[in-house]
């Protein structure tokens, strides 16, 4: 175990034998935990701020870093390969994995999960297959899974042209730099993440931050993501009585029109879920938490979990 600031990291080894690298920020006694699940191109090391936030009213905080991502990305393969097939659905393992960890340090307490992006769509699945193991959700910068799996058929033929392991421009261009042109007058390629400059400098300037997911990751995340917006599964497997947080950015390209949080919201209400929140940020951007107005935001996530959990 080493020591990195006011955090603690330390890797496990999955069933497959890859190494997942972690971080954890410990408080004595804990009311709580809060399992942060990351987005894609970036790590977990980026939440250290809003884990000391957590940890000042008292929650321990743990996260992975995802198969291709951070240092779990450079220990096995490298940054944006996340492996064989099936690594999203791998991923999820690892993030269940780690969660229970959590209980097992910090036992008798409430577990949150925190997904943010794709780890947003990681903690949907998730609360289809083990819902029980975790006391409430909280989903930020969700993307538009309808926008996002209509780019099926080109991910399919980007496979089957470079490989799974290789990265495709043509993806690229049609995912990702889409975000970077949805912002007006924008001055780097990641203004689309926050409107404060600082937290974007800091982004681009970090080495384990920006760079592209090969074309086998978008295949396993599109076959994931269209079983998990699928009504019927939700309905047999989400737990009605679980507290569900959604939050987003009204400017937020990756969820293409507030049609999509809607969407999301009304499939959970279908479901008869009975303690859903859901909060749009005027102006925000993708990083919520990286925010101009992030006191408000943390704010307003710390009120939200001291009225869900027990």
């Amino acid at each position: 175990m080493n020591s990195q600031g006011d955090s603690q990291t330390f890797v496990f080894t999955a069933p497959d034998d890859q190494q997942i690298f972690c971080h954890r920020w410990t408080v004595p006694q804990p009311r709580g935990i809060v399992q942060i699940v990351h987005g894609g191109a970036e790590h977990g090391g980026r939440y250290a701020a809003l884990a000391a936030e957590l940890n000042l009213q008292g929650y321990a905080v743990y996260a992975e870093d995802h198969r291709g991502h951070g240092r779990t990305g450079e220990i096995n393969t490298r940054l944006g390969d996340m492996g064989v097939a099936n690594a999203f659905e791998r991923t999820c393992d690892d993030v269940i994995a780690l969660g229970r960890r959590a209980q097992i340090e910090c036992p008798d307490v409430p577990l949150v999960i925190l997904g943010h992006s794709l780890g947003s769509l990681i903690s949907q699945r998730i609360l289809l297959q083990h819902a029980d193991q975790y006391a409430a959700a909280v989903l930020s910068g969700s993307p538009d899974i309808v926008g996002v799996a209509a780019g099926a058929e080109l991910v399919h033929a980007e496979v089957e042209r470079v490989g799974r392991h290789e990265v495709s421009e043509a993806l690229d261009a049609a995912i990702m730099e889409s975000f970077a042109t949805a912002i007006p007058d924008a001055v780097t390629p990641y203004d689309w993440l926050s409107r404060d400059a600082e937290q974007v400098r800091l982004y681009a300037e970090d080495a384990r931050c920006g760079f592209s997911l090969c074309t086998g990751a978008w295949q396993d995340l599109i076959a994931a993501m269209l079983v998990t917006s699928e009504l019927p599964a939700l309905e047999a497997a989400l737990r009605r009585d679980l507290p569900i947080y959604i939050l987003s950015g009204t400017d937020d390209p990756v969820h293409g029109s507030w049609a999509a949080i809607d969407r999301l919201e009304s499939n959970y209400r279908a479901c008869g879920l009975n303690d859903l929140t859901v909060r749009a940020y005027e102006g925000g951007r993708h990083e919520l938490f990286n925010e101009t107005n992030r006191a408000e935001v943390v704010k307003d996530l710390l009120q939200w979990l001291d009225a869900s959990l027990p």
